[in-house]
């Protein structure tokens, strides 16, 4: 969702009070009971537009990305010597650690953008934005973890949904709703082993 997070969309067409407003992006798998407060628990409040609802719409294992399912490997890692009198970090080494990381488990996750809109100009004007970014797609980092080997993911864009809207019957105006479908590789992984290795400074032969 933080990707969606910062466009925004153009309210007023006069050029003299022209507004500039952040478009929210929302989870689109809140509960009803969440989706009852929000309305005020009233079935007569109308849902606000623009805005935009990512889900969830699939979870299948990747094949693809699978390598060594019991596959195991060691990094080690040093810190740098703290000194406590002055508070610092010395170029001494200090504690030694082992980090036995386990194969992650690959999985593709296939999730929906709805983008509500009132008419197609507002449409455009988020569609503008999204589309230049995602060519076909990007790259993510999921942390700063530098022993963590499932960080580095991409977002692809496979699919769009052009309109909701079917023949129009009566005069009730509806809600349109695009639909922007994206992949993205992901990884399970248990958790690392990490041991504190500890130099040996005596030996004692008996």
């Amino acid at each position: 969702m933080a990707i969606f997070s910062t466009f925004s969309v153009k309210i007023s067409e006069d050029a003299a009070t022209q507004v500039i407003r952040k478009l929210p992006t929302v989870y689109g798998g809140s509960s009803r009971m969440v989706q009852s407060i929000i309305r005020n628990n009233s079935e007569n409040m109308a849902n606000t537009v623009p805005m935009m609802s990512c889900y969830v719409q699939d979870l299948q294992p990747n094949s693809e990305y699978r390598l060594n399912p019991h596959g195991s490997d060691t990094v080690y890692a040093i810190e740098k010597e703290f000194d406590e009198d002055t508070q610092t970090y010395t170029d001494e080494p200090g504690n030694r650690y082992a980090i036995k990381r386990l194969m992650p488990v690959p999985y593709l996750l296939t999730m929906n953008l709805d983008i509500a809109t009132s008419n197609t100009e507002q449409k455009l004007m988020i569609l503008e934005q999204i589309l230049v970014l995602f060519n076909p797609a990007i790259n993510l980092l999921s942390n700063d973890n530098i022993f963590d080997w499932a960080s580095l993911t991409y977002v692809e864009l496979t699919g769009i949904s052009w309109s909701s809207n079917a023949i129009p019957v009566g005069t009730e105006e509806n809600i349109d709703i695009s639909t922007l479908t994206y992949t993205m590789p992901i990884y399970l992984g248990a958790p690392s082993k990490v041991s504190h290795q500890k130099l040996i400074h005596t030996i004692i032969a008996s």
